[in-house]
């Protein structure tokens, strides 16, 4: 019996093919090899092959399906007539949901890389126009099930980067005193610390837009450097409006 070729690494399987098995949980199941079992039965089904049509032998060419590291390829620029918009361009909103979502972990993959598909065009004078934040990133999934799941990877890992190199460049901005850090360096955070942090995006905006939720919508569509430039100056300057200071919004 001729076998169809079968997929040999990460680069050769959509992520739609990936959701078949990816958020089985080994803790599920009595053994390793239960677990195994089933992931391979689902990519199989999904594949339309017979999981009983492989030996032992011929099953452990699939061991790289469990792999904790997934070699990372760059995506294509476009999906249909969607362009993934460049990171620079975001908005304070686009960031703030990224770093959300990116902090999930896997799950909030799929809404990170959905977010930022977006249609593109250029106006009279040919600048570029990128289709606003309207939609919800559920519904452009079906676009990001057609990467490879490599690609979905190499993609999130420029997220994480630009998240972690954005929060660094600006981190005035979001840390605590050094006399608190020194105070509480020790301690274990408290509930309303938790509480805090929860909800630190929320704090930022209301204080941003000083407690005028009105103001909050038009801050969230300006780019995220302008927003954190004006930031910083007022924290370099120590300009804070009714005396509120830009320290502490994520403790």
């Amino acid at each position: 019996m001729i076998k169809q070729k079968l997929p040999s690494s990460y680069a050769e399987i959509t992520v739609k093919m990936w959701r078949y098995f990816a958020f089985i949980e080994p803790s599920e199941f009595d053994t390793v090899s239960d677990y195994e079992r089933e992931v391979l039965f689902s990519l199989f089904s999904e594949l339309g092959v017979d999981y009983l049509d492989f030996d032992t032998d011929e099953l452990k060419n699939f061991s790289w399906i469990f792999t904790r590291k997934i070699r990372q390829t760059q995506p294509p620029k476009k999906i249909d007539e969607f362009s993934f918009m460049d990171l620079k361009d975001c908005t304070l909103g686009d960031f703030i949901d990224l770093e959300k979502k990116y902090n999930k972990g896997v799950k909030g993959w799929f809404d990170c890389v959905a977010l930022l598909l977006r249609r593109e065009k250029l106006d009279d004078w040919q600048n570029k126009i990128i289709e606003p934040r309207n939609f919800k990133s559920v519904d452009r999934h079906y676009l990001v099930d057609k990467l490879k799941v490599s690609e979905l990877i190499g993609k999130v890992n420029e997220i994480g980067q630009f998240i972690n190199n954005t929060t660094s460049s600006y981190k005035p901005i979001f840390e605590q005193n050094e006399d608190e850090q020194q105070e509480n360096k020790d301690e274990q955070p408290s509930e309303a610390d938790k509480l805090k942090l929860a909800f630190k995006w929320e704090r930022f905006l209301f204080y941003a837009c000083d407690g005028d939720l009105m103001k909050i919508q038009e801050l969230l569509k300006l780019n995220v450097f302008y927003v954190f430039n004006f930031l910083s100056m007022q924290q370099l300057l120590k300009i804070y409006p009714n005396n509120y200071s830009w320290q502490n919004v994520s403790k």
